[in-house]
């Protein structure tokens, strides 16, 4: 079966957004979502400047639920600049398709995704 048909939800929302400590104001991006109920290796998270073009990949990995949602971070974002991110499942060999697209200007509120489905 197709990964497309077997991952049906991910829900994913960036939950907190901050600026580190550095002189070049890089922030990171913290997103969390409820895992999949079907068997995944792990959770990617793309990202780029432009509407889907994700020039940069975050491999979240397949780490413990912690209260029933799942944690990866996003760094060296870089403020006032325009982010946009989709999260992806995957298996040893298949990837499931982008979920739904979520935009993110450093230096404004975190929007809050409820629930995405990866089709």
């Amino acid at each position: 079966m197709a990964l497309h048909k077997i991952f049906q939800t991910l829900n994913l929302s960036v939950f907190l957004l901050f600026f580190t400590a550095i002189s070049s104001h890089a922030a990171d991006a913290t997103f969390s979502w409820t895992p999949n109920t079907e068997s995944v290796s792990g959770y990617k998270i793309h990202y780029g400047t432009s509407s889907h073009n994700y020039t940069f990949v975050v491999d979240a990995g397949l780490p413990k639920a912690v209260n029933g949602s799942i944690v990866a971070t996003v760094s060296g974002l870089q403020e006032g600049q325009t982010y946009y991110f989709s999260a992806t499942a995957y298996t040893a060999t298949e990837e499931s398709d982008y979920s739904v697209e979520v935009v993110y200007t450093v230096g404004t509120p975190a929007p809050i995704i409820k629930r995405i489905i990866l089709k």
